[in-house]
């Protein structure tokens, strides 16, 4: 199957109406954290300078955007648009936070666009700024691996652990502004050798009342020197469940953050005839394949921009160095859609004999950037399912449902497809 699919006004369109524009506010970092995809576990990302993102840079991107919001590719009426700083640590650059924030009320409020601002954090400087935090709406994302042992990955640059002042700021702020934290501020937490998702959840619930996104080391990019020291940390989500006495309890109290109540809503989605991704397939039925493209990678720019501290521009924040589709420079952004558009083409065009061999390829949400095969041809996906493994797939599904039978309710009425 030749897939040429992509033109440059596709590219255009996605870019124009992207849901989400992420800046990494800066590279520095006051935490010098273990398993940091920036770390030395890693060997696919750029160098860190510790450089910190212009704020003219910034500036030039959102006015470039702007003239785009005023062409024919924008397709979106009071589109709601997620402007979100990143790191680093984003609030060591607090001044570029306030001026972008400041520009975005005053120049972008004629865009037919609204806008809400968000931020991943490590949590050590929350208390220094949280008054424009606050006053400002951001949803607040911290970092924070549970309790105390759970969090010892999490260290300063002179090893002493980060644990007690985030845990202490987090409390601070849920004192002083009980309906904000409870509406805005959530957890995240990389799941490793310290802990496991029964202990996260458990930490979560009995100290804050909240159920944290919990994620997996990043297995990408791995460098080659590091493999046994990253196979020691790592944990995969799915076994950390099966492995603990209290699966089902942990099932239930986790709900659409647990990797099994994922994989169902899923399978239901893909193969249900029931679940529709759309009104369009409601109104006028559902393609005969709704998957037209090998596996499961983001479109560009159709669910976020993601410009790092050097001004590149990428589809999301966790792909390697080399696949970014654009720069900022002090003048004008640069950004080839015909190129974007041929390089997809040529990529999809490189897994897709692979990938349409995969039993699992309706549901597939492997990113192809992830998998290998765009540098070395040879690469298996790690997902990859032959008949038993898809079989084996269908029985858990099967199982999964007989333990919690009101799941499906669930799913069918409260789930939604982004």
């Amino acid at each position: 199957m030749e897939i040429n699919k992509f033109t440059s006004e596709n590219i255009k369109k996605f870019l124009c109406n992207t849901p989400q524009i992420t800046f990494e506010v800066t590279e520095k970092c006051n935490l010098n954290c273990y398993y940091c995809g920036y770390g030395n576990l890693y060997s696919n990302k750029d160098i860190r300078k510790n450089n910190d993102l212009s704020i003219d840079k910034a500036i030039i991107f959102l006015n470039y955007i702007k003239k785009m919001w005023k062409t024919e590719y924008n397709i979106s009426f009071n589109q709601t648009v997620n402007i979100s700083f990143y790191g680093g640590e984003p609030l060591i650059n607090f001044d570029f936070i306030e001026q972008i924030v400041s520009f975005i009320e005053n120049e972008l409020n004629n865009c037919n666009r609204s806008f809400i601002y968000s931020m991943t954090t490590n949590g050590i400087l929350l208390l220094q700024h949280i008054d424009y935090l606050v006053k400002n709406e951001f949803q607040i994302l911290i970092s924070l691996d549970g309790d105390e042992h759970a969090t010892s990955h999490r260290i300063f640059h002179n090893g002493k652990p980060a644990f007690t002042q985030v845990y202490n700021n987090a409390k601070t702020i849920n004192e002083k502004f009980p309906d904000f934290f409870k509406k805005n501020v959530n957890f995240i937490s990389v799941l490793h050798n310290q802990n496991s998702i029964e202990s996260i959840t458990n930490f979560f619930q009995e100290e804050f009342g909240k159920t944290p996104i919990i994620a997996e080391i990043n297995t990408d990019g791995i460098n080659p020197e590091k493999i046994e020291e990253f196979k020691n940390l790592f944990k995969n989500k799915f076994e950390s469940i099966f492995n603990s006495d209290s699966c089902s309890e942990i099932e239930k109290k986790l709900n659409f953050e647990a990797p099994t109540y994922n994989s169902a809503f899923l399978y239901l989605l893909m193969n249900s005839p029931y679940f529709y991704m759309d009104y369009n397939e409601l109104l006028f039925g559902k393609k005969e394949n709704r998957k037209e493209l090998p596996s499961g990678t983001c479109l560009p720019f159709q669910k976020k921009v993601f410009i790092t501290a050097n001004g590149k521009i990428y589809p999301c924040e966790r792909i390697g160095h080399e696949y970014y589709l654009g720069s900022i420079s002090e003048k004008d952004v640069d950004i080839d859609f015909e190129h974007i558009a041929k390089m997809y083409n040529e990529y999809y065009n490189k897994i897709s004999k692979m990938c349409l061999k995969c039993y699992d390829y309706k549901s597939c949400l492997c990113c192809m950037f992830h998998i290998g095969i765009l540098d070395n041809s040879l690469s298996v996906c790690k997902n990859f399912m032959n008949k038993k493994d898809y079989d084996n797939y269908l029985k858990s599904q099967i199982a999964f449902f007989m333990r919690h039978p009101e799941t499906y309710s669930e799913i069918m009425n409260n789930a939604v497809y982004i």
